[in-house]
């Protein structure tokens, strides 16, 4: 049980502008270009199949990839992205309210249909390179993407951001072959200061930390203390001075941070940042970064229309200062409201600190 509490805080810390906690870009795939031989001649000499291993920093908190294909190599430099994908997540970053991420217009006569896959494990490889058919495979469905000619997609399940993963990458055509072009950028924290602190260490500490107080304080006080704590001890001390203390010097160090940490962020009950929005603007249909459509009733129901044909289905409720987003077979999501209008909504994930973007479809009027 701790286990999953502690990548519940590790994944929970926000996007803030301090100096001992900031995200960084990772580009992990740079604009990698390859070919992937139709589905019939596998029966020959070609592959229609193929595996990126991602080793991903151990700092990562979420990764994106982009994908796009054509059928002619020729054409890859015609039908480029302007922008590197690099440079677009650096804009939603620093800016809540930007959401594009560009992806080609590519004529239809050129478009190809592809799926890329994000796999469980290293186990699923050989499968996935042997079948034509992929009933068997195990992947991550929310963050896949099946037979399209481009799309992007941000993966932030804490079971699939650290360590190697593996994107495998399928051509669906039975006779076309195609031209695949991807990019694959890792945001990570940077969380230590010039005082010998490292990722590595500072992740020991927080298992420590989550082990001894989980069962004592709120999630939320974990998140928030947690930040404080290992704030603390870079700006008290180097980590040199800090690995050469006695257990009872540590000890009474640790519990001073903590209790200063804790009396920090709770000085006095945290308000309730819903009170004082006009919850109507929530309900009816808006439309997300990625052009899928999400109904909110009145209700309480909730339909999500992503572009491959899935319908998700599922309830909304505002409860503990947050929104909460339940569909079902997944994981209940929480947010806080950073943008609300009648038109625009932004929020952010406490789980995983990434960004949603919504707009109110056009033929929607507030109820």
């Amino acid at each position: 049980m701790k286990r999953y509490i502690l990548i519940f805080v590790l994944y929970c810390v926000s996007i803030l502008s301090v100096q001992a906690q900031n995200e960084v870009l990772i580009p992990i795939v740079n604009h990698k270009i390859f070919a992937l031989d139709s589905r019939g001649s596998t029966f020959f000499t070609g592959s229609h199949t193929t595996v990126l291993e991602l080793d991903l920093p151990v700092n990562t908190v979420r990764w994106y990839y982009r994908f796009y294909n054509v059928t002619k190599k020729e054409l890859l430099t015609k039908y480029a992205s302007p922008t590197s994908l690099e440079d677009e997540l650096e804009k939603k970053i620093n800016d809540p309210a930007y959401s594009t991420i560009k992806l080609p217009a590519i004529p239809t006569e050129y478009k190809n249909k592809i799926s890329v896959y994000i796999l469980n494990d290293s186990s699923q490889i050989e499968v996935f390179n042997k079948q034509l058919t992929f009933t068997k495979v195990e992947y991550e469905t929310q963050s896949s993407m099946l037979n399209m000619y481009a799309g992007w997609s941000e993966v932030c399940d804490p079971g699939f951001i650290s360590g190697k993963q593996y994107l495998g990458i399928l051509n669906q055509a039975n006779l076309t072959g195609t031209n695949v072009v991807l990019d694959v950028v890792a945001i990570c924290k940077q969380r230590t200061v010039d005082a010998g602190w490292s990722e590595e260490v500072l992740k020991d500490i927080e298992v420590k930390f989550v082990d001894g107080y989980a069962d004592k304080l709120s999630p939320f006080a974990v998140e928030k203390v947690t930040e404080c704590y290992i704030k603390s001890l870079q700006y008290e001390m180097t980590y040199e001075a800090y690995k050469n203390q006695n257990t009872a010097a540590k000890k009474l160090f640790e519990n001073k941070a903590l209790e200063n940490c804790y009396n920090e962020n709770f000085k006095e009950t945290e308000t309730d940042t819903l009170t004082e929005l006009d919850v109507y603007y929530l309900f009816g249909n808006w439309k997300t970064e990625k052009d899928e459509t999400l109904d909110m009733k009145f209700s309480s129901e909730l339909t999500l229309k992503k572009n491959n044909g899935t319908v998700l289905k599922g309830n909304w409720y505002i409860s503990d200062n947050a929104l909460y987003l339940k569909f079902e077979n997944y994981k209940t999501q929480k947010y806080q409201p950073i943008i609300l209008s009648p038109n625009k909504y932004v929020w952010k994930n406490y789980e995983t600190g990434n960004y949603l973007r919504y707009t109110r479809r056009k033929s929607e009027t507030k109820p």
